[in-house]
């Protein structure tokens, strides 16, 4: 969730921080359970799925929320890992997940749906309906599909009970779009320097400013649950995996990794970036100009959520002995052999590992953005896109934000240019290349370029915003209101936002304030 492009203002962070503990509990669906004084599930005999009183709920009306949540869930992801053969497989597991629990929990049409997006970190999430993401850093440190079955049906256990807020799709329709203007922003103030400054000190500000605020609210979009929460879905989702045929030992072998897991800790490339950005934060706090307060806000925001991350979850040992003692007492007599013969045929197949070792050396290169070794980082990330990844947006959007940050404007939006041509282009790559090109004069491509994303991903309320301001300052007026007219119906929590595009100057704020 990460990188350049979509940077958080204060204000989406304090919010999101703010709506981290879900009101809304499992006892609206018959959970009977009290939280033991550090959160877990209390250690009462009997299966925990036989408690919730979920037989004959009906989850078809979840599945007309799949597209806009799938693509609202991505919209901090650098793309999809662009492998057909892994994306199947992981969804075939999926779904044995879903029958599972429609057998079990006597639920009807129960279908989510997951992305392997092309994250390095090791981290799964879900919306409210299912649309459920797990990373490539995920799919790698993985041994079995046990292992996957298990976070599959954590993750399903979220959605079949509800845990998160009521609202927050609403809330995250309003984050993704402050998150993207800000990130347009940041990235006109950049284009800015560039022209100005060359590879001189104010290009590398306007970059660490841009990259720090990003960092600091990487987390926005990302659903939070309570230490009960969360210990309900371990428990329900071994229930899930035995049922679908897979042992209950995987659960326990996952646990290990559990603590590390949506806290970046596993992804190099993002520890070495917010180590930068803190060095040079500390030193320029009182002379970076327009972004000032606006990144004093953010870093406040973010220390009061590390801090009430870490007093959130439940100890990592603890978790993970709780998942043990669980599957150890009802499922002791279950013997069956881990099954790590077909997930390593998925991971090892010819073509899937060709796109890993590619995504791994885009990875590395955007760490050596973070250390501004800028020369370096063009050279590895233009070898990650070649071959099969050459139309491939995970590599090709860190492509252009190395050469970005070296200055080069005119490849980056090459290589962002490539990308839409790709197969699964990113919704970034649209926004990205629209913006750059609106900063160059290029009003007109700029609107084709954001017009077309749109078109792609019509679900996505900040592409249709950005849509409607390019528009604006194309001076096709009309063609913007009827837009706007457009984007206050299909979001109308985001009437005020939809209205407001109209006056052009989505991602154009900090410039205005300069």
């Amino acid at each position: 969730m990460r990188k350049l492009i979509f940077a958080a203002s204060a204000t989406a962070l304090a919010v999101a921080v703010a709506s981290c503990q879900p009101e809304k509990t499992v006892q609206s669906v018959g959970q009977v359970f009290d939280p033991s004084p550090v959160g877990m599930v209390e250690d009462t005999e009997g299966q925990i799925a036989d408690t919730f009183g979920l037989k004959g709920r009906d989850y078809s009306a979840y599945r007309a929320k799949l597209p806009r949540e799938q693509t609202l869930i991505m919209l901090n992801e650098k793309g999809q890992l662009e492998s057909d053969r892994m994306q199947n497989y992981v969804n075939s597991v999926m779904r044995k997940i879903a029958r599972a629990a429609e057998t079990r929990l006597g639920v009807t049409n129960f279908q989510p749906i997951v992305t392997v997006s092309a994250q390095h970190s090791v981290n799964a999430f879900t919306s409210p309906a299912g649309a459920v993401v797990v990373t490539r850093g995920m799919i790698q440190t993985l041994e079995n599909e046990d292992q996957l079955a298990f976070i599959l049906g954590h993750e399903a256990a979220h959605v079949l009970l509800d845990h998160h807020d009521n609202d927050w799709v609403v809330k995250s329709q309003r984050h993704s779009l402050t998150t993207a203007e800000m990130g347009m922003s940041a990235l006109a103030a950049l284009g800015e320097a560039t022209g100005k400054a060359g590879l001189g000190g104010e290009l590398q500000k306007y970059r660490l400013i841009a990259s720090g605020a990003l960092i600091l609210s990487r987390d926005v979009l990302m659903p939070r649950f309570s230490q009960k929460n969360e210990s309900e879905a371990d428990l329900l989702g071994i229930d899930l995996m035995v049922v679908a045929g897979y042992s209950p030992r995987a659960a326990n072998s996952v646990g290990k990794f559990l603590g590390r897991m949506e806290t970046g800790a596993d992804d190099p490339a993002s520890i070495s970036a917010e180590r930068e950005f803190a060095d040079w934060w500390e030193v320029n706090k009182e002379s970076s100009g327009i972004f000032s307060e606006m990144l004093t806000e953010i870093e406040a925001e973010f220390k009061k959520a590390r801090s009430e991350s870490r007093n959130k979850y439940a100890d990592a040992k603890e978790r993970q002995a709780a998942i043990g003692m669980y599957a150890r007492r009802e499922y002791r007599k279950i013997r069956s052999d881990l099954q790590a013969r077909r997930y390593k045929a998925a991971l090892n197949e010819r073509r899937t590992r060709t796109v890993l070792q590619q995504y791994d050396k885009a990875a590395n290169a955007y760490k050596l953005i973070s250390e501004s070794k800028l020369k370096k980082a063009r050279r590895d990330a233009a070898r990650s896109a070649r071959g099969v990844t050459a139309s491939h947006s995970y590599p090709l959007i860190i492509l252009s934000e190395a050469e970005l940050a070296d200055g080069d404007e005119r490849n980056a939006i090459r290589s962002l240019q490539r990308a839409i041509r790709g197969k699964n282009p990113a919704l970034q790559t649209y926004m990205t290349l629209g913006q750059l090109q609106a900063e160059n004069g290029n009003l007109g491509s700029a609107v084709k370029t954001v017009a077309a994303g749109r078109k792609r991903f019509g679900q996505a309320a900040p592409i249709m915003i950005q849509n409607i301001a390019l528009l604006v300052r194309a001076k096709r007026k009309t063609q913007a209101l009827a837009l706007s007219a457009e984007c206050k119906l299909t979001f109308p929590e985001l009437e005020k936002e939809c209205q407001d595009a109209l006056k052009g100057t989505f991602g154009q704020k900090q410039k205005a304030g300069a």
